[in-house]
């Protein structure tokens, strides 16, 4: 039972960087906006479901910028009708996201790249064993399975 919830608690924790940094990337096209939409489709392709949304929306309250020894909230406003989720972040967001964009640069390559990799095994060489394409993409097995059920 233990397991079980630090598990949920380590999936909910991902999503909530892997949206974070579509935030940034987002962000990052379009310096000037406060305001974004982000589809469906988009966000299924970074791994995240409506259930797995909601969790992230629930989660990204509780997070907060420190800026002069004064905490400032992260949570952007949000609203999703099922096909698009409507973005508007505040200026401390902006930070946020500014400074998360420049510490995660390598590792949101690396993530890509492994997503990418695992794509192009299943899809061009038939390879299904999850094990398998966990050495062949230097990852773990369950990153692995996320992308192979994100696949499906």
């Amino acid at each position: 039972m233990m397991q079980q919830s630090t598990n949920n608690e380590k999936k909910i924790q991902e999503n909530v960087k892997v949206f974070q940094l579509l935030l940034a990337k987002k962000w990052s096209q379009n310096f000037d906006s406060y305001d974004f939409e982000i589809i469906i489709d988009e966000l299924q392709k970074i791994g995240l479901d409506v259930e797995g949304l909601h969790e992230v929306i629930e989660t990204l309250g509780q997070i907060y910028y420190l800026e002069d020894n004064k905490k400032e909230p992260f949570y952007p406003r949000l609203a999703f009708d099922g096909e698009k989720l409507e973005v508007t972040i505040s200026y401390y967001t902006k930070k946020f996201l500014y400074t998360l964009e420049r510490e995660n640069m390598v590792e949101v390559g690396k993530a890509v790249q492994v997503h990418d990799t695992v794509i192009n095994l299943i899809r061009n060489h038939n390879i299904n064993d999850v094990e398998l394409l966990a050495k062949m993409a230097l990852t773990d097995v369950e990153n692995v399975k996320r992308i192979k059920n994100n696949l499906n």
